[in-house]
This record gives C-alpha cells, structure tokens and sequence, in this order.
C-alpha cells in the first residue's frame, strides 16, 4: 500500500508534464519522486494507474466516434463540399476505419493467446 506522499506523487506524474513539476505539486523533492518511481509496488500502482487513465480516455473517444464519423461522412457527401474536402473526410474515414479494424484482429489475437496460456 501506497503512502499519503506516494499517492500525492502518483496523481501528481498523472496531470503533471514533467515528473520535476509532478513532484512540486506533490511536495517532495525531485530525488525523492525519482526514488518512488524505483519502488516495485509504487511502479506497478503508477503503471496501474496510467492503464485506467488511457482506458478512461479511450472510452471518452469512441463514445464520440460515430458523432465524428458522421460529420466526416456528411462533408464526403455533401454536394457543397469542395472536393478535396471530400475526398480529405472519404480518406479519413477509410484510413480511420482500416485502423480500427487492425486493432480488433489483434485484440482478438492477443486474447486467444492469453486465453491459450490459461489452459
């Protein structure tokens, strides 16, 4: 279990652009934040904790992802569009699309073999 101070650090490096900043909001010395950063179990909550923020932020994103996805189909359609703002929003959308699809095969992927090493 983290300390008060760790914690304080943690969500410091959190909101933090540098980990000297992290540590002045957090009240300890830039060695000390160094030192923390060192500690297995200060590693694993901040690696932890990094996870969540990314998973949080991720979320955020692709609730908004059909709202995007249909401002950009409206530009690809529409007839008062210039065409290279058309074609822009058309290569987007598939750039976009082809991205997102690659990244679910190798979620698919990755869980077979996790779920292979369980067995």
């Amino acid at each position: 279990m983290l300390t008060p101070t760790q914690t304080r650090l943690l969500r410091a490096l959190l909101t933090e652009p540098t980990i000297e900043a992290a540590a002045r909001a957090a009240g300890v010395s830039v060695r000390t934040a160094y030192n923390f950063r060192q500690m297995p179990e200060f590693a694993t909550e901040y690696k932890k904790a990094c996870a969540d923020l990314l998973k949080s932020a991720s979320a955020e994103m692709q609730k908004h992802m059909p709202a995007a996805v249909n401002v950009l189909a409206d530009i690809m359609n529409s007839d008062g569009a210039e065409d290279a703002d058309r074609i822009r929003a058309a290569r987007i959308i598939i750039a976009d699309g082809l991205r997102v699809a690659e990244f679910a095969d190798i979620e698919e992927r990755l869980e077979a073999l996790e779920n292979a090493d369980d067995t």
